[in-house]
């Protein structure tokens, strides 16, 4: 969620968001059809798959899907792909597209999302080189309100963790949509929980091991996420999140999202991290917030920040649902501060050693 801006500067963030959607949008349609090119070579990606020994998880007739050109060796090379395994949902990767030497897009093919969707993977710095038996767990990172997959492009991945960062839309807010009751897409829970870890578990060497932190909206992702699905994850953090939905304003969220917060009430509560507390027994907690003034790393002569000011407001709530139910969490109120980037970038390497640890732990 966004800060308080003028006119002029929303307008201006409006059109980079829908300027990066664009390059997004251009940069599927090239991994489309350089995969539609080199699917007719699939007996031989299959073959070439064989002979280094790959070997498909376990999983009810599993699709195999050749994605770019044949690798056959130990490690990865980023300008060639491989066989991929489909999610049990028929969900499939269609491209996979090199941005360096250790981070990819992918697009896929989502019944969830009704469409193409897209994740950003960090390859640990070992991922070449590892046997290829080797699989690491998952670090799951959540964008803010009108950011993309892409903010996490400069987290420098330790060697023990892949870093999965998925698409969560302008304003999806990290569910499966009511729709008027109707469901169906986006159903960023679904494709977030359980396609993309499939794909990524079959066909990049991911284990079951997770833990999730999101920022702003992705707080919420984080926590909703968690709390929704007890032991699904052993870590989870939230950096500036909205965590208590019943403070919510009704502009940030779209009807089609939760329904009526009266009359469909029981799916708010749901959603809402305050209310799903008790889901966070045996999870490691990292939970920080500003109270929305100035603060250190602001500009001389910045205003406050009614954004951060109100987000405070619900992780005081939600802190205290936590504590009402004896749930241990770090938790960093750091007091001055705004709803900007630096202090995001600041709280997340501080969460990060947490997350990691509780990944590596026995």
């Amino acid at each position: 969620m966004l800060g308080s801006m003028s006119p002029v500067r929303w307008v201006v963030r409006c059109s980079m968001v829908a300027a990066v959607r664009s390059i997004e949008r251009s940069r599927r349609v090239r991994t489309l059809r350089r995969a539609a090119t080199l699917l007719a070579a699939g007996l031989l990606v299959a073959a070439c798959s064989q002979a280094a020994g790959t070997v498909a998880p376990a999983s009810p007739s599993p699709t195999l899907t050749a994605v770019g050109s044949c690798a056959c060796g130990s490690g990865w090379d980023p300008s060639a792909s491989h066989v991929t395994v489909d999610a049990d949902d028929g969900a499939h990767i269609k491209g996979v597209d090199p941005i360096s030497d250790r981070i990819v897009d992918l697009t896929i093919q989502s019944p969830a999302m009704g469409g193409f969707a897209v994740a950003r993977l960090i390859l640990p710095a070992d991922y070449d080189s590892a046997p290829p038996s080797k699989t690491w767990p998952i670090l799951m990172l959540l964008h803010g309100a009108t950011r993309t997959h892409t903010d996490f492009s400069d987290i420098n991945a330790a060697p023990d963790a892949l870093i999965v960062a998925p698409d969560g839309g302008a304003y999806g807010y990290y569910s499966d949509w009511w729709n008027g009751g109707k469901g169906g897409p986006p159903a960023y829970e679904t494709f977030h929980l359980v396609e993309l870890p499939q794909l990524v578990q079959r066909s990049w060497r991911a284990s079951t091991r997770m833990a999730i932190a999101g920022i702003s909206m992705g707080g919420f992702g984080a926590m909703s996420y968690a709390g929704r699905h007890p032991g699904m994850f052993v870590a989870a953090a939230s950096i500036s999140g909205v965590v208590d939905t019943r403070l919510m304003p009704r502009d940030w969220q779209d009807p089609n999202l939760w329904g009526s917060p009266t009359a469909q009430a029981d799916i708010w509560k749901a959603h809402n991290p305050a209310d799903l507390a008790s889901g966070f027994r045996g999870t490691t907690l990292f939970v920080s917030y500003g109270n929305g003034q100035p603060g250190p790393l602001d500009a001389a002569g910045a205003g406050s920040d009614s954004v951060e000011t109100l987000l405070g407001q619900m992780n005081v709530a939600f802190t205290a649902e936590l504590e009402k139910l004896g749930i241990p969490a770090t938790i960093d109120a750091y007091g001055p501060g705004t709803h900007t980037g630096p202090y995001f970038d600041r709280e997340l390497a501080k969460a990060l050693p947490i997350l990691r640890s509780a990944l590596t732990a026995p």
